[in-house]
């Protein structure tokens, strides 16, 4: 599993080459899916050696295994519903879904985390890098 997560990441690495650059900011639209690939391959081989060094039951490698096809599945309507709701409200279900999965029962953990992170990126993107986010077809 963490081989195709490296995977799909150096694809998503390489496709961030192809943004258009700004010349006028430093950072451009490919900074951050860059970062976030580089993240997502050295978790992964973290994994790899986690996994290789330790000898866990196949029990909980099974459990485990379906936990991760869950949270990719998610990943997977996210990304899809992108284009239609937009970044933001489909960033905000998403978190809210994870939360659920995980579950966690506050109230106020399950409305706290999805609006400061929607208010962080925001901030950080639309504001300070000055890059939009997609508002969505449903929305525009």
């Amino acid at each position: 599993m963490s081989v195709i997560i490296i995977g799909i990441s150096a694809y998503f690495y390489s496709m961030s080459q192809a943004f258009p650059q700004n010349q006028m900011q430093e950072t451009g639209p490919d900074f951050m899916p860059k970062i976030y690939c580089g993240f997502l391959i050295l978790l992964s081989l973290i994994l790899i050696v986690k996994e290789v060094m330790s000898k866990a039951k196949e029990e909980k490698k099974e459990a485990a295994m379906l936990y991760a096809v869950a949270a990719m599945a998610m990943v997977a309507v996210y990304l899809i519903l992108i284009p239609y709701v937009g970044f933001y409200l489909s960033t905000a279900a998403v978190i809210v879904s994870f939360l659920l999965f995980t579950k966690v029962k506050s109230l106020y953990t399950l409305a706290a985390v999805p609006l400061g992170t929607i208010a962080f990126i925001y901030i950080f993107f639309e504001k300070f890098l000055s890059v939009s986010l997609p508002l969505g077809t449903l929305f525009t």
